[in-house]
């Protein structure tokens, strides 16, 4: 694949996505970051509007919202993450030692969560899988990673998280199977 193909794939997949979800933010991970370090390395081609990231991908005419770094709402952090640990969940306890605040993380395309109970009440801190295939070319082996999502529901400082695995192209989610 071309690297328009593979942006003319990703714009597809959120338009799909934007069809399902209400709301969208795009949080800039390292995989995107591939572009801001081809561009320092071509500086004649830096200031070209047209190569920032929610150009390429026209985050604008999908009314999705780009985030460099994280989003928060209601005091809960969404942020790319770059902790990795071995296992499932300990990322997210790392995140949250980090931070100290309710946030969820996708940097390790592991599902996994840590919570946590101390003067300020629960905290917890969530990964979120991933939506990529699961053998890429550039890992040997089978990489530790899990296909899912998370579903966030607020209410006021509270919230609810919902992860949802993706098993052989197949999830449920409220009551419902997909494929």
């Amino acid at each position: 694949m071309t690297i328009q193909d593979e942006l003319d794939e990703c714009h597809e997949f959120l338009k799909t996505l934007k069809e399902l979800c209400s709301e969208i933010h795009f949080i800039k991970g390292n995989h995107e970051d591939r572009l801001r370090r081809f561009l320092w390395q071509n500086p004649s081609l830096a200031s070209i509007k047209a190569l920032e990231l929610p150009k390429l991908l026209n985050l604008d005419l999908l009314e999705i919202s780009y985030h460099e770094y994280e989003y928060i709402l209601n005091g809960f952090r969404f942020t790319h993450g770059s902790i990795v640990r071995q296992d499932s969940g300990a990322s997210a306890k790392a995140e949250l030692l980090k931070y100290g605040s309710n946030l969820s993380h996708g940097h390790t395309h592991r599902l996994g969560s840590y919570l946590k109970t101390d003067s300020r009440g629960v905290t917890g801190a969530y990964e979120m899988g991933c939506l990529c295939g699961l053998n890429p070319e550039y890992i040997s082996g089978i990489p530790n990673w899990q296909q899912g999502f998370g579903v966030f529901h607020f209410e006021g400082d509270r919230f609810f998280c919902q992860q949802v695995p993706i098993i052989d192209h197949k999830f449920i989610y409220g009551g419902k199977k997909y494929e």
